[in-house]
């Protein structure tokens, strides 16, 4: 563990060096500096597992939906809807 804590420290300062060197841009609004700089952080973030995990619902593919009558159709749509909306972080 103490190998990958020495390597996530250079690589935190590999990030710094690269903030450092883009900030005189990103200050002057270049777009290659502000765009190169979302990079860095987004690489910071990742590598400090800053951002939240993504939610992901898995659904049976595998369902002949022709032999399925219009309630059972109706029911199906319904559980899918509700899995959605399980995942909406805006409810």
């Amino acid at each position: 563990m103490a190998d990958l804590d020495r390597v996530r420290a250079v690589e935190l300062q590999r990030l710094d060096f690269a903030t450092e060197g883009l900030m005189n841009g990103v200050s002057k609004g270049n777009p290659g500096h502000v765009q190169a700089a979302v990079k860095v952080q987004e690489r910071r973030a990742k590598l400090l597992g800053l951002d939240a995990p993504t939610k992901t619902a898995t659904v049976n593919a595998n369902i002949d939906l022709r032999a399925l009558s219009v309630d059972e159709l109706r029911q199906r749509v319904k559980e899918l809807v509700a899995q959605v909306e399980a995942l909406d972080p805006d409810d």
